[in-house]
Parts: C-alpha cells; structure tokens; sequence
C-alpha cells in the first residue's frame, strides 16, 4: 500500500468511525450506509466473493501488492499460472533486443505481458444481485469450488491459462471464453468469442468453431477434482467482447454441425479480458 492509499484509508476509516459512533448515539445510520454504498461504486470497496476473498484487480496486472497475490488465492493461483512480470520489468522486456546468441526473437522467446489475473471461488445464483463466479449445476461445479485465469498479451498474440479446483474428480468439462459477463441463467454470457465471427449463429460450422478461430479450455479433473489448460492465439481479442470462461458437460466438439458445442452450461467466471495495447 502507497501513502496516498494509506492516507486516503486512514481518512475513511475515521469518517466511518465518525458517523458510526453519532449512529451509535441515536443518530440516524442513513449517513453511514450512503458512504458505504459511495465508497462500493468508486471503487473505494473491494468486491467481496462467495468465500470472502477480495477480488484482485483485474487492471492491476503490474505486479504491485495490490494485484492477485495478496489474495487469499493468490499462492493457489500463482503456484499454476505463475508470477507476473513486474512493471520495470515489463518495461525492460519490451525493450530488450534478440535473445542470448544472435537470431531473431520467436513468439516463445518474446516477453508475455500479464494484463488480467483474477481467481474466486462458485457459488449458486443469488436471489438478488449477481456474483463473479456462478454455477448453474452444483453437482458437477460445487459450492466453494475454485476457478482462477490469467492472460497475457503480447504483439503476436494472447495467452489465457485456466485452473479450476474442488470439481467432480475424474470427469472431462468443456470450458470456452464467451463474450458476456455471467448472469443469472446459463445463457447470459452469450456465445462465444471468435476472432473471425461466424455469420450463423449459434456457430457450429467448424470454419469458424474451432481451437484456433475460438479460445478452448477443455480439461480432465485429477481424483481431487483440480484442473489446467491454456490456450495461445496468434491474435488478440477486440475491446470489451471477451468477457468471462463458461465450463460446460463434456469436451469440445469438432464435427460439422456440431463443432463447438460441449453440453450444458454448468458455471461461469465473469472476466474483463483485456485487448493488446
């Protein structure tokens, strides 16, 4: 934490202290509970998930403390999807020349810039309001179960790594990036995302369905119910249309008619993606 954020803290802590002890005195507790609804919609309020972890940042992708390893996922995140480059080192790998030998830099040899991690924890679809991390079947995705993705851009494309944890042990799940935020049914994260969009929808035309043209993240739970996948592209997603991971019933599909399709919905992770600067 920097001073100003530790000096802005400190202030809100003692306004709070003010209105909650004039509450405490038979005033009236309106004052406090505006502040708290003020503070939640600038941004002065972390948002709290389903197992009361803050949720990291997913804009603070330079490795400062603020970032998703002070979580309380951020080991379990970390020890998969590996650290961030932090921000001077970002600057110095982007500046950095051919690798150690001579040669031209090969899209492995090139530096992969974090821009979003984020990590929480499903939870059933509340009555009211909407959580980051839903399931929708909580038989194969249960309450409690863990999800954490991470991306990285870079001028020759994006790298998205996926972990899950607490699932049905031994079973295969299909996982995409779609273009809408989680909802409260399984539909509301919309389709999914295509670099080249396929005129027919739903796609299943294996033209435009596919690992390379769409972001797949199949995977198979070891007997403790953990998974992995990572997808790379050789493109980027556009502004705002890349915006959560779906799990669904069943791998990906790949047959005409049907390429794409994994089953049922079971539970969505809302993620705000990030395009290449």
């Amino acid at each position: 934490m920097n001073a100003v954020t530790s000096v802005k803290s400190r202030r809100t802590a003692a306004r709070w202290g003010g209105w909650r002890t004039r509450a405490a005195a038979g005033g009236s507790a309106a004052p406090a509970v505006l502040l708290v609804l003020v503070l939640a919609l600038t941004g002065g309020l972390p948002f709290v998930g389903p197992a009361g972890a803050a949720e990291p940042d997913p804009e603070r992708s330079d490795g400062s403390p603020a970032a998703a390893g002070d979580a309380p996922f951020g080991h379990w995140l970390r020890d998969v999807l590996g650290p961030r480059l932090p921000e001077d080192g970002s600057a110095a790998a982007r500046d950095a020349g051919a690798p150690e030998g001579g040669g031209e830099r090969t899209p492995l040899d090139a530096p992969r810039f974090s821009r979003v991690s984020a990590a929480s924890s499903f939870a059933p679809v509340p009555p009211h309001g909407l959580l980051n991390a839903v399931t929708h079947d909580t038989e194969a995705v249960p309450p409690g179960a863990r999800i954490g993705v991470r991306q990285w851009t870079d001028p020759e494309g994006t790298t998205v790594r996926l972990r899950v944890g607490g699932l049905e042990p031994g079973r295969a799940y299909g996982a995409h990036v779609h273009t809408r935020p989680c909802g409260a049914e399984p539909d509301s994260s919309g389709p999914h995302y295509q670099h080249r969009r396929d005129p027919e929808q739903p796609s299943t035309d294996p033209r435009y369905a596919n690992p390379d043209n769409e972001v797949w993240l199949d995977f198979t739970t070891d007997e403790a119910g953990d998974g992995t996948a990572e997808a790379r592209q050789d493109w980027n997603f556009r502004p705002g249309e890349a915006r959560s991971v779906v799990l669904h019933a069943h791998h990906t599909a790949t047959e005409d008619g049907a390429a794409g399709t994994a089953g049922a919905r079971l539970a969505c992770f809302t993620v705000p993606f990030a395009a290449q600067r």
